[in-house]
């Protein structure tokens, strides 16, 4: 695997692929569980399924079940940790399958104990056996590695996801914030017609529904562009401005042009375009679906489908970014938001507009010359 984390988008990939209910995790320092509740108990894989596929020489497909055979041998082969998966179907016996050093200890009486069994479906215990200078497992602990893979990699699956019960899904959290800087999401919208990439692509649950918090309790509406819009997309993107925290001009932010390639709920492919931006960024979401990757599933191969693809969403996408016209969110920041109104100068206040219309110009200037394949000179 790529990443020591990337069996945990691999789980999310599997319960995308079986179309689960929802997939719950959780975390300590040394034990991690996954519960995969299924909507249809006929697509849950019996025992046998999964012992031949575990056993299988044979890997590359993106089925379920092999994300689910590829996350879990790579937890004992790579990560050196132990793994227990109980199977339920609430009508016969519970039957355990599992591999290393903490679960060959146990009896097959504790191996389905309700601390594993955590209801019909499937539940995936991961233990870590220690931690510290001499752990296989680079010494992270179970609960940082679970939460960060899952926020970071995870935030568009269509299945639902909960970590220690909080929805995590569908939020803005993807979004690093820059230091000393509050996001406001801006313009929200997609394309369908890409060549050869069938539109799959939600607009991610509660992304386009919420009221995204501004400063206190008050909340306002920002984000414009797909309301009422429940259709899938080939590709998708998001306007957002970053505002400083700190009164005074802010300074100019480099690679704020983000693409996320998205592959069976999962991100498994960003990279960054260098540009001048004082508070404008500029995200892209993109099917990955069809194109070529490596045996994991995690790795996009930079090919020329790959290149074709991308070219095709700038092209598509930069339209409808030259159409969106920032003056009127400004109006809507200055107006609305007491945390600009308390906290911003009035340098800021006055120029608000004007850095996002020339944001945005920046923005279209870096998508051009990236599409002609010519570097960006600042």
């Amino acid at each position: 695997m790529p990443r020591a984390s990337a069996w945990v988008s691999k789980l999310v990939q599997a319960a995308c692929g079986w179309g689960c209910a929802q997939l719950d995790a959780n975390a300590t320092a040394k034990l991690a569980t996954f519960h995969f509740t299924f909507k249809d108990l006929t697509r849950m894989p019996d025992e046998q399924a999964i012992v031949n596929r575990l056993l299988s020489p044979v890997i590359g497909s993106q089925e379920p079940l092999e994300c689910l055979a590829v996350a879990v041998r790579s937890v004992v082969e790579q990560q050196g940790l132990s793994f227990l998966l109980v199977i339920d179907n609430g009508e016969a016996e519970s039957r355990s399958i599992y591999a290393g050093k903490v679960f060959n200890r146990l009896r097959d009486s504790d191996r389905l104990s309700s601390k594993y069994r955590l209801g019909i479906g499937l539940s995936l215990t991961i233990s870590h056996p220690h931690l510290g200078m001499f752990s296989r497992f680079t010494g992270r602990a179970l609960d940082s590695v679970v939460e960060e893979e899952l926020s970071t990699r995870a935030f568009c699956s269509p299945v639902p996801l909960y970590y220690k019960g909080r929805r995590i899904d569908g939020t803005l959290s993807l979004i690093r914030k820059i230091p000393g800087c509050q996001l406001f999401p801006l313009y929200f919208s997609g394309v369908t017609n890409l060549e050869s990439c069938p539109p799959v692509l939600r607009a991610f649950e509660r992304t386009v529904t919420q009221r995204f918090s501004i400063f206190g309790d008050e909340r306002v509406n920002l984000c414009q562009g797909l309301e009422g819009g429940d259709e899938p997309f080939s590709a998708l993107f998001l306007l957002a401005a970053h505002l400083p925290e700190s009164v005074g001009p802010p300074h100019r932010i480099p690679h704020q042009t983000t693409f996320f390639w998205i592959s069976q709920g999962a991100v498994i492919e960003t990279h960054t375009l260098r540009q001048q931006a004082t508070v404008m960024s500029c995200y892209f979401f993109l099917n990955a679906e069809g194109l070529q990757t490596d045996l994991t599933g995690i790795q996009l191969v930079k090919d020329r489908a790959f290149n074709h693809r991308k070219k095709q969403a700038i092209k598509e996408i930069g339209p409808k970014i030259i159409d969106y016209e920032p003056t009127e969110h400004a109006l809507t920041l200055k107006s609305n938001t007491p945390y600009l109104a308390s906290r911003h100068s009035l340098w800021m206040d006055s120029n608000l507009a004007s850095l996002l219309q020339q944001d945005k110009s920046n923005i279209l200037r870096t998508l051009k010359a990236h599409y002609h394949g010519a570097p960006v000179q600042y």
